[in-house]
């Protein structure tokens, strides 16, 4: 988001002073006429020496070039697309939000939300666009005050994919900050998949498979509204209260074909495919450290996260669950302070209770792993490391390999488990604010295959956890 403002320079000048300086300056330029010679007696002004014609013949000499410029230029070179692109974009969101901020939209939306008349309003595109994934173009309409912030955002891939998110948060400053937040989110996606459980669906017996094992396909549409309180206690450490009421409704692809989830899978052996599945409640508590400077760009610190929470459904089909996990992640400096390397441990756990079934999408996957085609199981583990280092100011690289795992339980890691531990390797691109990231373009290789992802305007990775799911 771009917020450009007109820049007016004042010049006030005092009476009395001004008096006194055009005072001065004619006692000084009558003194300088009086002690002036006459005309007459002043000596000739010699004439101006005259260059001599340069010599056609002579050698040209050319200035010199200073160590490292020669990689600059290549830098330079291979940045021309993707300045060029960057500064296209912030151009059009910079005239986007001029135009929202002189039409008639502003003052009726402030009346229409009740937004006081000293509140900010901004609009800004979205873009995703993901391997395997419809792309998602639309817009994310931001107003902010003192005390208030709203935002409402549109995404549309197609008459089936399609994301409505409203959101209005409440902010109470003081010593503790406080924030209350309320949300509602609405989905509709054409292409999800599931591939089944563990490591190696294809030889896992929870799978239950109509035919040769392979992956299914399924369209969704999810319907959540959410409450959550934040409280931030100190810079560092934030804390968050949730709880959400949401509903999946599950169904075969418009266009089903042999992929088609329930041509892949058995029925009954999906937990989630009832087509009057219940409305679900899930709350949780989430606590947060962050000794980093600054949120949006790379800079040295210590990332900690912890959640716990329990889901409650009612009938026709009782569900019962706990979530657990934790996350940690170093911010290191390597030679100066925005060359960070950066390892991280994020560990995911469902905890079934009174044998009761669980969703298979309720089931935990890995979309910290940057690789393609994510596992699901009870226990997930995803490792890595990145190097990142800082392009120009609001532009950085970023170099990283990830490993991931997944098992029913700790007790099922064995030797045979380790082995099969997925790796992806891959580089990317972030546009960042101080606070957050802009822009992302990530591509990566893995043996199940390349993956590109790009994100204009999504979410940060802060907030309650439940937002970020």
């Amino acid at each position: 988001m771009v917020v450009v403002t007109d820049a007016r320079y004042d010049v006030t000048v005092d009476g009395r002073d001004f008096a006194c300086r055009v005072a001065l300056l004619i006692a000084l330029g009558t003194g300088q006429a009086e002690a002036a010679p006459d005309r007459d007696e002043q000596p000739a002004a010699e004439a101006p020496a005259v260059s001599p014609e340069p010599d056609a013949t002579a050698p040209v000499e050319r200035e010199g070039r200073l160590e490292g410029e020669a990689g600059r230029d290549l830098g330079n070179a291979l940045l021309y697309i993707p300045r060029n692109t960057l500064d296209y974009l912030f151009r059009g969101t910079q005239a986007a939000a001029n135009l929202v901020a002189t039409e008639q939209l502003v003052p009726r939306y402030r009346r229409l939300l009740g937004i006081p008349d000293g509140a900010q309003l901004f609009v800004f595109p979205t873009f995703f666009a993901e391997t395997g994934r419809p792309l998602s173009a639309g817009l994310r309409l931001f107003s902010s005050s003192r005390h208030v912030t709203t935002q409402q955002r549109f995404g549309f891939g197609g008459r089936n994919d399609v994301v409505i998110e409203s959101e209005l948060l409440f902010k109470v400053t003081g010593p503790v900050p406080m924030a209350i937040s309320l949300e509602g989110f609405y989905e509709l996606a054409s292409t999800r998949t599931f591939r089944g459980v563990g490591i190696t669906p294809s030889i896992d017996r929870r799978n239950e498979f109509r035919g040769a094992a392979g992956i299914g396909r399924y369209r969704e549409r999810r319907v959540r509204y959410l409450a959550s309180f934040g409280v931030r206690a100190s810079n560092a450490i934030e804390v968050f209260l949730s709880t959400s009421v949401q509903r999946r409704l599950i169904r075969d692809p418009v266009d089903p074909e042999d992929d088609a989830l329930t041509r892949v899978f058995d029925d009954d052996s999906l937990s989630g495919l009832d087509p009057l599945q219940p409305w679900r409640v899930y709350s949780e508590v989430a606590a947060r450290i962050d000794t980093r400077a600054t949120r949006g760009r790379p800079v040295p610190g210590v990332l900690v996260e912890a959640y716990g929470g329990a889901s409650r459904s009612f009938e026709p089909e009782p569900l019962t669950f706990l979530r657990l996990g934790w996350r940690v992640q170093g911010f290191v400096p390597v030679y100066r302070k925005t060359n960070i390397i950066s390892p991280r441990l994020v560990v995911d756990r469902i905890v079934r209770l009174d044998d009761l079934p669980v969703p298979f999408y309720e089931v935990p996957g890995q979309p910290d792993f940057r690789g393609r085609d994510n596992r699901r199981d009870d226990l997930s583990l995803v490792a890595g490391i990145d190097y990142a280092w800082r392009l120009v100011d609001f532009l950085n690289a970023r170099t990283f390999i990830d490993f991931a795992t997944v098992a029913p339980g700790i007790s099922d890691f064995t030797f045979e488990q380790i082995k099969q531990i997925r790796y992806a390797v891959g580089a990317g691109l972030d546009v960042f604010s101080t606070d957050a990231t802009l822009a992302s373009l990530l591509v990566s290789t893995s043996p199940d295959g390349a993956r590109l992802l790009f994100s204009l305007g999504g979410r940060d990775g802060f907030g309650d956890r439940q937002t970020r799911e």
